[in-house]
């Protein structure tokens, strides 16, 4: 029996390190649902979920030590989240998290990566065209000893502040002296938001870079 002792030993060791090294498959983007949704539920109570949409594939996280033996993995089932909470709506990159444990994932917890509040349909910005209008309008009362055309802008990003909702926009701008001469100022930066009226209206936080 003595002889038979490492050998069992031996045996044993090698199943775990088996286990250890063999990933489950993933959990199925539907329990990984439920799973996210329970847990918001519980850890934010005052939010309520509108809608929950797969991201992408679920992906893993090792962490070994020094010699690179395996001591945790992780699975990630990621989600995109829109949730409202106090009348606003925000969108979340989420994940439901799992840790493994011998051959099966465990959950862990919900991660929360990126967040951005979602535009009622009262807050939806003008059209491009009226929001370069603006723009114009604002920098020629602003410096009106020059002409200012040719905006270019990106698409804006939607904020909630404690005024309301605003947007903040990013680009270039022609500016003209009084001599006819054209420059491009670069990197301008602007605010979008509703005035006392009602009316959108242009705020201008820089005039960027005009070479």
């Amino acid at each position: 029996m003595k002889t038979r002792k490492p050998y069992l030993i031996l045996i044993f060791l090698s199943l775990s390190v088996v286990f250890a090294d063999t990933i489950p498959d993933p959990v199925p983007t539907e329990q990984a649902e439920r799973d996210l949704r329970s847990t918001w539920s519980k850890k934010y109570p005052s939010e309520t979920i509108i809608s929950v949409t797969s991201a992408g594939d679920p992906g893993t996280l090792e962490k070994v030590d020094k010699k690179g033996k395996l001591l945790e993995r992780k699975l990630k089932v990621p989600f995109q989240v829109v949730a409202e909470k106090a009348g606003t709506q925000r969108e979340f990159e989420a994940g439901a998290n799992y840790i493994q444990k011998g051959n099966q994932w465990k959950f862990s917890e919900i991660g929360i990566g990126d967040v951005k509040a979602i535009a009622s349909e009262n807050e939806k910005a003008p059209k491009k065209p009226e929001v370069k209008e603006l723009v114009v309008k604002a920098f020629s009362e602003k410096y009106p000893d020059y002409t200012w055309s040719k905006v270019l802008i990106d698409d804006g990003t939607f904020n909630k502040g404690s005024n309301g909702g605003f947007y903040r926009y990013e680009g270039d701008i022609n500016r003209t002296d009084s001599e006819g001469q054209t420059i491009q100022c670069k990197d301008i930066d602007f605010m979008l938001a509703k005035d006392s009226s009602g009316a959108w209206a242009v705020d201008i936080t820089s005039q960027g870079k005009c070479y």
